[in-house]
Formats: C-alpha cells, structure tokens, sequence
C-alpha cells in the first residue's frame, strides 16, 4: 500500500510518497522538473471563471490582468469570496470566487501531477491522501473541515476517487520527518535513541508562519497518536511573500524615478516582482544584490539592495515570529517539557537574519542549549505527512469494512489528555442532529470511569465527532446556548480510522486515572469501530 503526503502550500505544493528502499526516507512524487522545489500553486482565473494552475499564471498575459490572480491561497480560507478585478477590456464591476474552488483547482492539480508520475516510474495508482494544514487553523476546525472535503470530492485521473485518511499539523509533520531523520538518516555520530523527541517548530513559508510546541513519538504499532502539539502560533499575514513585497517597493520607487510616464510600457509588475524574488535569494548568499532594468537593451536604472538594507527593512516581519517563538518556549518552561531542538522549515526559513535571530533568542532563553537546525525547508510537510500514512495503513492492514471483534479491543490509545474531567468541568457531545450537547462524562467523575453512551451518526472515515468540556451543563442543553454562555469548549475531534459506512452508532469513552482516553465506536451489530483523535489543544480548559 502507497500513500501520498500532500503539503499544499502558499508558494508551492509538495507531494511524496514512501521511499522504494525499505525504512528509507519518503520521497518526491513530482516529475524531476519541479521536484526541487514543488509546483508553483499561483492561481489565475479566467473571466468565465475557469481556475488555471500552470505557468500561465506566471505569463505577462495573465500579468495584465494581475488582479485576476489567487496567490497565497491559505490566507483567504476564512473568507467568503476572493475579490477579482474585472478581466481586461470588460466594463463590469469586481468579481469574487470561493476559496474552496481556487484551493481545489491547486490540490487536484499537484495531486494529479503526482499520480501520473508514480503511474509512469512504478505503475501505482495511489489515491490514499494525508493531508497537511497550519497549525493556526486550529483556532477554526471547520476550515480544517473544508480542506479535507474539497481534497475528498476530488478524483483521480483514472476515476478513482481521492480518500483522505489523515490530516496532521504542518507543524506535527515538520516534527515527525525531523524525528526519522535524527534517528536514522543523519551521520551516525549525531544520531539519537529515544523515540520520541520535543521540538519548536519554526515555519516561514511563502505565505503563512507557523510555529508549534511539539513532541514527536515513533509508534511502531500504531497504537498512539505519534504526535502532540502542546502550544502552536503564528501568523497568517507573515510569509516570505511579504518580505519579497518589501523589495517590490524598493524597485517600484527606482523605477518611476527614472522612467516617470513610461513605467508601465516598460516596467511591468510581473519583471518587478520577479526581479524583488531573485534579489531575496541572492541577498540569502551574498551580502548585497543589483537589479538591472533594460528598455530596448538599453540599461535605465539600476537598484543595488544590500543584505544590511533589507533586514532593516523587514526586521518587524522577523521580530514578529520571534515574539510567537518566545510563546513556544513559555509554554515548555511552564510544562516543564524538555526543548532539545528548533528545527527550521519553509523556504523563507533560509534567510541569514532568520537564524541570526533566532540564535540570539536561544541564547537569551535557553543558555545556548537548545540546537537550531535547518530541516528540509522545501520537503518537511510532506514526508511528515507521508510517514503518518504509513504508520495509518499499517495499522488498517487486514481490517474488513471498519468492524474490529470486541475482544481485540481495536480502538486507539490517547495519552497526553490530562485533567479533562475537574471538579466543575464534564465531557460533552453535540447529538446527531447537532442541535444539543449530550453529557458523555459528568463533572466531578472520579478517575477511571467509563462514559455513558450516546448516539453519533458515522458515515465514512473522515466523519468528524466533536468532543468538548463544559461546566455547569445540563444534558440536552442546546450547542448555541451553551457557547453563547461560555460553557462550552471544543477539546477535539474523533474520527473512524479505517474508511467505513456504518450509519448510527453509539460512542463509549474510558478515561483512565492518567487522563488517557480510549474511544470506542458500536455499531448495530455490538462490535467495536476503531478511531482516531485529533486533539485541539491543552488550552482548552473552560
């Protein structure tokens, strides 16, 4: 069985699949043209509304109409439309387009492009999915939701459709592949033993920053989450995307200085921004970078940024991740977690000014202590993701329709869930119909305990069950009541872990005296469903 990990990112998308060499580390599912570094995931749309994710989108064709083109996607998931301007040469007014269809147009292609790819080397179709979001999109489940949807209606070139099977934190990902990696693929000198390690997560991306409190496990029976996210930050308007923007202003001002009247038959948007994107990365290896404009091979103007200028520049950008960074490291200090590494992921990660900040916050906050590794900046997500999936279909191997016997006891194991039962605080679940909260565990339980079991409609494996606490709840209390009053927090969410159609069933939990959680799924016939948990945080005590 093959999986694909899918890491659909701001500037690029990424997908892989598990390495051909046993215990080897995943690898590119892409065509080697665009295996460095993804595929480009800009998004042009055409003024009948048709999505185009190719080097079109990149064109001065499509330049011309530059409003007319999706970048970032991630950063418009929470709104309802994306704004367009009219397509060039029409008079009508701005037109919008739904987040979900420009990030469905970008999965479908980056997916296709792997599927064809591994159809052409190995002759696999794959259509097993484990999806990567940030980690920030904890705040709103039901965008995480949306994602796994949108992935879940698409197809396959061969008719098949795709199936998501997992979804994990960007983050989470960034940790897991950085586990395998220090355990098996670095120089033997530098290895580690343990099988599990806790991380901080710095993720500068094209469009996003994520940042996250991990620790990372290797389960090899697939028994237990193989991770848990304790803290996460970061910011959806931070991404190397604006740091590029910063040079664009640069070299905007240089050219309406020395071309005023001419700049648009000249200087197009689309040179500029290439021109800010080359100098970003030159500045990354050198101490200084020059920009040329020509006008009928005649230079015009020429701009030298040097790497001094630019981080005085974007030092606010840099600070800004920092400051979510610090936020990691109270958390651990609070928990008293052991912080062994700060691993380093996304492209803009490579910045020279990034590390130098970084090193310095280690040094104020950890005495030097804490390494800082740069870790696969293009390819982290993504074989994160592809190493859950593995661990997901080798734990699935050899289960029939979803139903595990009784007797085996086939659910998952969830520690790191401390405490969710206090004094004034219980379990809660929104009923089938989600009108009202049924009462699973009631405040004040004592440890161990087993819930009272209630009704839950199942139906395939990405079926989310919402798991909360509340406090001074009353069963049958309405959802919008008990949120209205604050009495209400999501503490996660069950899912099947094998794809299923099984309808009504009844959920059980078994809450042992450490806080761990077993979660058991019966279905009509009495037997057992094994789930899956993602869980939302320890910040959510009501």
């Amino acid at each position: 069985m093959a999986v694909f990990g899918c890491d659909i990112g701001n500037g690029f998308a990424y997908v892989s699949v598990p390495g051909r060499v046993a215990k080897s580390s995943p690898e590119s599912a892409f065509p080697p043209e665009i295996r460095a570094e993804g595929m480009p995931t800009d998004a042009y749309i055409e003024p009948d509304g048709t999505v185009v994710v190719e080097e079109k989108t990149i064109s001065e064709e499509s330049y011309a109409n530059r409003g007319r083109i999706v970048h970032v996607i991630k950063r418009h998931l929470d709104e309802p439309s994306i704004v367009l301007a009219p397509a060039k040469g029409l008079q009508h007014s701005s037109l919008g387009i739904e987040p979900r269809r420009v990030y469905a147009a970008i999965a479908q292609r980056a997916l296709d492009e792997a599927f064809k790819c591994m159809m052409d080397e190995t002759g696999d179709a794959i259509h097993d999915v484990v999806l990567t979001y940030p980690a920030i999109l904890l705040r709103t489940p039901q965008l995480i939701d949306m994602l796994s949807d949108v992935v879940g209606e698409l197809t396959a070139p061969d008719g098949e459709p795709y199936k998501v099977i997992g979804r994990v934190p960007e983050p989470a990902a960034v940790a897991l592949d950085f586990l395998a990696f220090m355990r098996h693929e670095v120089e033997e000198a530098q290895r580690i033993d343990r099988r599990d390690v806790t991380v901080v997560v710095y993720d500068l991306g094209h469009g996003t920053f994520d940042t996250a409190l991990v620790t990372a496990r290797a389960v090899e029976d697939g028994e237990e989450k193989p991770w848990e996210v304790h803290d996460y930050g970061g910011s959806p308007k931070v991404g190397g995307a604006d740091f590029d923007r910063r040079i664009e202003e640069l070299l905007e001002e240089a050219a309406d200085e020395v071309e005023p009247g001419k700049r648009e038959e000249n200087l197009t948007k689309n040179s500029i921004q290439a021109f800010a994107v080359k100098c970003k990365h030159d500045l990354t290896k050198e101490t200084s970078a020059s920009v040329a404009f020509s006008n009928d091979d005649r230079v015009s103007v020429e701009r030298t940024i040097s790497r001094e200028e630019f981080e005085e520049m974007t030092s606010d950008l840099v600070d800004e991740t920092v400051d979510e960074v610090s936020h990691m490291f109270d958390t651990a200090r609070d928990l008293k977690l052991g912080v062994t590494h700060l691993v380093l992921s996304g492209g803009a990660s490579r910045m020279p000014m990034v590390r130098a900040a970084l090193e310095e916050l280690v040094r104020k906050r950890c005495c030097g202590q804490v390494s800082i590794m740069l870790h696969r900046p293009s390819q982290a997500v993504s074989f994160g993701a592809t190493r859950y999936g593995m661990q997901l279909e080798r734990s699935l191997a050899g289960t029939e329709c979803g139903d595990v016997p009784a007797s085996t006891l086939g659910v998952r194991r969830v520690t790191g869930l401390v405490q969710l039962v206090a004094r004034d605080t219980g379990i809660v679940v929104p009923d089938k119909n989600g009108a009202r909260l049924l009462v699973l565990v009631k405040q004040g339980t004592s440890l161990p305990a087993t819930s009272e079991r209630v009704p839950v409609d199942i139906e395939g494996a990405e079926t989310r069950v919402i798991v909360g606490c509340a406090r001074e709840h009353r069963d049958a209390e309405s959802v919008g009541t008990a949120l209205s009053a604050g009495k209400f927090r999501e503490m996660g969410r069950l899912w099947p872990a094998v794809p299923l159609r099984v309808g009504s069933c009844e959920l059980e939990l078994a809450l042992g005296e450490d806080g761990s959680v077993s979660c058991f799924l019966y279905s009509k016939n009495g037997k057992v469903v094994r789930m899956g948990w993602e869980y939302l945080g320890a910040d959510s005590k009501v």
